[in-house]
């Protein structure tokens, strides 16, 4: 019973984290906010189009390693997995429960999966370093911050060459711990128009999380949208979720991302409105997220209930 289902209650699992963060964080809310509908407008498009490109870019990450078409829904509703099970202690577990339905509906091979895992995860961080490599350098048009973009441009036309070298290395470690296959299936590098148009494409879903995060705070707060202003939240909302991810004690990167927010915001606005901001745009994107479990949520009961009646039909006849 509890394999059968453990899918749904890891979903539940995750909404009931995320519940108890959003209460904790909304007692902390104690501060007069006004509402600007004009922004709030603007940053639910933006939290849209951000979904609808990071559901096409997993769509084609798969279809790019293991050959399989999903559609547009199928990525979205292995996102949703993903994005609500990070709640729970512990990083993998959403990688774990995509994992499992992607093995489960569409055949998919436990390397492949490991392999689209570490490619998806591979182009999110490296394209991070990027964007805040460019982000220091339109910012400050110092020497250090253009050798730091070089850089951070070199990386990415080396790791062309070495990331497939890394996956390989990692899915034989774990052929090797697993003990249940022959060998490591060999997965071989993108081209290079393929690589590119993955590295921008995911630098520039962190452009549009991060104009989210500046349409969440011109939504709360009183201000003059200046272009230093705009750069420092584009900048801190990259720095904090990629520190946040890389903390892998903290779930959800909970508390390390608000810290980190904080710190780089606060030579902008008043540290008092940093700490609230890092802690409003943490409640939005547990609303976000809770609304995606309970959609995790609904298509895992449709695929149960599926299921049953298929049982059903077998038993009549």
């Amino acid at each position: 019973m509890l394999r059968k289902y453990w899918l749904s209650l890891l979903i539940i699992g995750g909404l009931v984290f995320a519940g108890v963060y959003f209460s904790r964080g909304l007692e902390r809310v104690n501060h007069p906010l006004h509402v600007s509908p004009r922004f709030l407008i603007l940053a639910l498009v933006l939290q849209t189009v951000y979904w609808l490109v990071l559901s096409a870019l997993w769509k084609r990450i798969v279809a790019e390693v293991t050959g399989s078409r999903i559609a547009l829904k199928e990525s979205f509703y292995q996102l949703c997995l993903v994005s609500i099970a990070k709640y729970l202690p512990g990083k993998l577990w959403g990688a774990v429960a995509r994992g499992s339905r992607m093995k489960r509906l569409h055949g998919i091979t436990e390397q492949q999966i490991i392999t689209a895992t570490c490619v998806e995860q591979f182009f999110v961080l490296y394209s991070a370093v990027l964007v805040t490599a460019a982000l220091l350098t339109g910012w400050y048009h110092s020497a250090w911050a253009w050798a730091l973009l070089a850089g951070a441009i070199a990386g990415a036309t080396v790791g062309q060459r070495y990331y497939g070298r890394v996956i390989a290395l990692i899915l034989r470690l774990y052929v090797r711990l697993r003990g249940k296959e022959r060998k490591a299936t060999a997965f071989g590098n993108l081209s290079g128009r393929r690589y590119y148009f993955l590295m921008c494409s995911y630098a520039a879903q962190w452009v549009l999380l991060g104009l989210v995060f500046a349409s969440v705070y011109f939504t709360f707060f009183s201000a003059q949208a200046r272009g230093g202003l705009i750069y420092s939240l584009l900048l801190a909302n990259t720095v904090s979720i990629t520190t946040g991810f890389l903390a892998v004690f903290a779930p959800g990167g909970i508390g390390v991302r608000e810290a980190v927010s904080s710190g780089i915001l606060a030579a902008q606005v008043p540290l008092a409105d940093a700490v609230l901001l890092s802690l409003l745009f943490r409640l939005w994107l547990i609303i976000t997220e809770i609304v995606l479990g309970m959609i995790a949520f609904w298509g895992s009961g449709r695929g149960m209930l599926a299921a049953l009646r298929r049982v059903r039909t077998g038993a009549d006849e």
